[in-house]
């Protein structure tokens, strides 16, 4: 997906004039360094997450003994567990907070290439999946219906986890949260957020599998470029001459 994202970017740019050619090309380069900081963190949470699977299989071996005395092995075992599952968190919290970022980068980079509308902004993910449909209606923009469904699904499984497990607990819960890790029969991780003396509507909440969570991510920016070149004759920037554009693209060999 980044190769696709970065040759999106490269090719896409050269339409516009000079100004705008470089705001875009920042602009939407802002998606694929946040795409490869997901990236960096995927790596250092597999490796945490198949040691914390693997330290737990072995914790709970030596549980079935039958032993009462809690043995040198298990405590060292259990010393380990704690660490993993310190880094483990980090990398699933961080997960979450950049996805959320980069989010927040593709609905700011929509509203940057086809231009701002009264009281229909696309300054976060959240607001895009607020206006998105007013948003295209208004600049007469063609959507299909599983880019809408990729909004929304993003918003529940990264941003409103992000705000309401991780960033921003609401004030009565903040001294009653909990946190596990879960883990599935494949060896996946995942955060599991509840309370302690749960009141009417509190539950346990777990964070999507990431491998599941970067897939969604994957479609869902293959889905914004296609989005992006559907519509690019709506585009709000200036655009280059036609035969200079393709000058260009064929001296850089485009």
């Amino acid at each position: 997906m980044l190769n696709q994202l970065n040759s999106f970017i490269i090719n896409e740019r050269f339409r516009f004039q000079t100004e705008d050619d470089n705001k875009f090309a920042i602009t939407f380069s802002e998606m694929s360094l946040y795409l490869q900081y997901l990236y960096i963190i995927l790596d250092e949470y597999s490796k945490y997450s198949d040691e914390f699977v693997k330290n737990t299989k072995e914790l709970q071996g030596t549980l079935r003994d039958g032993a009462n005395a809690v043995t040198p092995e298990q405590n060292e075992l259990f010393t380990r567990s704690r660490e993993i599952t310190t880094h483990l968190h980090f990398e699933i919290e961080s997960f979450h907070l950049f996805a959320k970022i980069l989010l927040d980068k593709i609905a700011v980079a929509l509203e940057f290439y086809f231009g701002s509308t009264r009281g229909l902004s696309l300054v976060s993910h959240d607001k895009l999946e607020k206006n998105i449909e007013s948003y295209v209606k208004a600049k007469g923009l063609k959507i299909t219906s599983e880019l809408l469904e990729d909004i929304k699904s993003l918003k529940l499984d990264v941003s409103d986890f992000r705000d309401y497990q991780i960033q921003h607990i609401p004030p009565a819960k903040r001294n009653r949260i909990t946190r596990a890790t879960m883990y599935d029969s494949e060896g996946n991780t995942s955060l599991s957020v509840s309370t302690l003396y749960p009141k009417d509507g509190e539950r346990q909440k777990d964070s999507r599998k990431l491998k599941e969570l970067i897939s969604e991510i994957e479609k869902y920016i293959e889905n914004i470029i296609n989005f992006v070149k559907e519509n690019g004759g709506k585009t709000s920037l200036a655009l280059e001459d036609s035969n200079k554009t393709e000058l260009m693209r064929k001296a850089l060999g485009i």
